[in-house]
Formats: structure tokens, sequence, C-alpha cells
């Protein structure tokens, strides 16, 4: 799975929201931008069923791993 497509519902405005919901949808968008600015090969890990463990991990310019790790709830 590919950053954008982890993120996709959380990056994408819609008409209907309002203004809280677009200044999330802006700091979901820099978190994305900040991730592939700073990360190569990034790659997105999802352990679970239901509630999802959802590790997103690449490669420092140094050659180190570095990421963020999260959960989500599917239903």
């Amino acid at each position: 799975m590919w950053v954008d497509d982890c993120f996709q519902v959380a990056i994408t405005e819609e008409d209907w929201h309002g203004e809280e919901e677009k200044a999330i949808v802006k700091q979901f968008q820099s978190l994305v931008q900040i991730l592939k600015d700073n990360l190569s090969n990034l790659q997105v890990y999802r352990l679970g069923k239901i509630e999802i463990d959802v590790y997103i991990v690449g490669e420092t310019p140094t050659g180190n791993l570095a990421g963020i790790a999260t959960k989500i709830i599917e239903t």
C-alpha cells in the first residue's frame, strides 16, 4: 500500500467540509508531504483486522529507518 492510498480519505477535501474539516485535511496533506520529502522507499504496513495497527516506514538520507505508527478502526 502506498502512502497516498493510506491517507486518501484524510487528504481529500470535500465540498461539504466546513472550516474545521478543511484545516484537518491540510494537516494530513502536510504530514504526507513531510514523509515524502524526508523519507525514501516509503512502505505502509497494516497489521490486524478491524483495529488495525498501521506503520509507515521509510529510509532517511543517512540510511536509517524512520516513520510513524497509528491505529485505525475499520468497520
